[in-house]
């Protein structure tokens, strides 16, 4: 009966010591999601000031006819969404160009429903069946980081997180 007792006491410590590591990982959860949404609306946010930014310098370079074209020294910095890779002229962006593009232009990170929703409305003529293979070869190439599975975003430029 002794025997019965120390085990059954050693079981209540283990559940304990379980329960108090659920409770500690359910916290740093909630944390994390906090976290996320908070990344998320920030990220939102900057994309629509940066989309209005674009535009507004759009149409003022519009309304400024030629006076407006940049030096020629200093060219214009290009931001469409065919900037990752210039294809031939008139040539549409491969499916490359297309998550480069989406992913310099969204300027965080995005999930993989997030481009196969952008890819499906910008090139319903691309196969959503290539987009993993393509997601993994960019990753493997270095023209995107993957910080957790499903989550891609273009990389930290060499020396931006050094102190």
């Amino acid at each position: 009966m002794r025997a019965a007792l120390a085990v059954l006491a050693e079981l209540r410590s283990l559940a304990l010591g379980d329960e108090q590591q659920l409770t500690a990982a359910e916290e740093r959860l909630v944390r994390a999601e906090k976290e996320l949404a908070a990344a998320r609306t920030a990220c939102s946010s900057a994309q629509t000031r940066a989309e209005v930014s674009r535009r507004v310098a759009q149409g003022v370079q519009e309304l400024l006819g030629d006076a407006a074209q940049p030096p020629a020294d200093r060219p214009e910095p290009v931001r469409d969404r065919a900037s990752a890779r210039p294809g031939p002229a008139g040539a549409q962006p491969t499916m490359s160009q297309e998550i480069l593009g989406f992913a310099r232009t969204r300027g965080c990170a995005f999930v993989r429903r997030e481009i196969a929703r952008h890819l499906g409305t910008a090139r319903p003529d691309l196969q959503p069946s290539g987009l993993s293979p393509e997601l993994t070869r960019l990753v493997r190439t270095g023209e995107l980081v993957r910080p957790s599975p499903g989550v891609y975003s273009i990389p930290a430029p060499p020396g931006a997180g050094d102190a």
